[in-house]
């Protein structure tokens, strides 16, 4: 997916080595995620799939303009927009927070191995 956006939408280069190589990946990808066991006919794994690799795609992207940028920083903003979002779906679905001590504990992270 991050080829095919960046070939038709970034009009980046593309050869025949590029297309065998995405050719046998998507192969992988079928094969990988293929079940006999649809749910009402529809392959919601191999289509949940094929949505992550596509945001993933745009992320990849989208994002390559500033990847020459401080890499913590990057990380950082991705991370926060990326949480948010997950955490809205998750509320939107119903999902319900968790105890504030939890909060807390998930939310501290070691900085001194960083320089």
């Amino acid at each position: 997916m991050t080829a095919l956006l960046a070939w038709f939408v970034f009009k980046e280069n593309f050869d025949r080595r590029i297309a065998m190589g995405m050719l046998f990946i998507l192969a992988g990808g079928v094969i990988l995620s293929w079940s006999n066991d649809l749910q009402g006919g529809i392959p919601w794994g191999i289509l949940a799939i094929a949505g992550a690799c596509f945001c993933w795609a745009l992320d990849n992207n989208l994002t390559r303009h500033v990847s020459g940028g401080d890499p913590q920083q990057i990380a950082m903003i991705k991370g926060l927009v990326a949480g948010s979002v997950n955490t809205a779906i998750a509320l939107g679905a119903g999902a319900s927070l968790p105890a504030i001590g939890t909060l807390f504990a998930t939310s501290i992270v070691d900085y001194s191995g960083m320089d």
